[in-house]
């Protein structure tokens, strides 16, 4: 018997990223939304495999997480989702990706929208 066997690894690459926009999702540093992209994925295991997707915001200082997006009809997920965000404050903004053995998160920031002094 192998004393060190292989490690299943169940949760796939995730990917996140997120950048103040306009209302339709066209970037703008003075932008009142985040447009926040996402991908990720999870080994189907012969679909037995459980499955779950997550996007989170919340402001930097605050511990309350806000969903912004769940989703598990599939082993993969993609796209991007527009929510409002203060033109003064900065976000933090997750991604996780969870199955049967585990949690994989991304994490991204979005800063205060951009003022001229």
């Amino acid at each position: 018997m192998d004393p060190n066997p292989p490690v299943l690894l169940s949760v796939g690459h995730t990917s996140l990223s997120a950048v103040r926009c306009l209302s339709d999702g066209t970037e703008d540093e003075d932008g009142e939304y985040m447009n926040i992209v996402y991908a990720g994925s999870i080994t189907a295991l012969n679909n037995k495999n459980s499955k779950s997707f997550k996007v989170e915001y919340k402001e930097h200082n605050s511990t309350t997480w806000t969903t912004a997006l769940t989703y598990a009809d599939s082993y993969t997920a993609s796209g991007n989702v527009i929510v409002e965000a203060s033109t003064e404050k900065s976000y933090d903004i997750r991604f996780t990706v969870t199955d049967a053995f585990g949690a994989s998160a991304s994490l991204a920031t979005v800063t205060t929208a951009f003022t001229l002094m």
